[in-house]
């Protein structure tokens, strides 16, 4: 089903689901337990960090993944699956 946003079936690069955190910034600083979205992924530092990528770093990173961003259900799927 077309969506409108590009991310329609056999779409090679769909839109990332929409996040509750505001989306990472390279230039702004962030303090330990801070949460960002990237990607289609939540993070939260786990001490101040600037420029440093939430994808980017391992276990013991300075951003933890806390999970994957919510995809947003369409209203009309959601009233027909009632």
């Amino acid at each position: 089903m077309f969506n409108g946003n590009g991310g329609g079936p056999g779409d090679p690069d769909p839109e990332p689901p929409e996040c509750e955190a505001p989306a990472w910034s390279a230039s702004a600083v962030y303090l330990g337990g801070d949460t960002v979205s990237h990607e289609g992924v939540e993070y939260r530092a786990r001490w101040w960090t600037q420029g440093e990528e939430p994808a980017a770093g391992g276990a013991w990173d300075v951003w933890e993944a806390i999970g994957d961003c919510v995809a947003a259900v369409p209203v009309e799927a959601s009233l027909t699956a009632l």
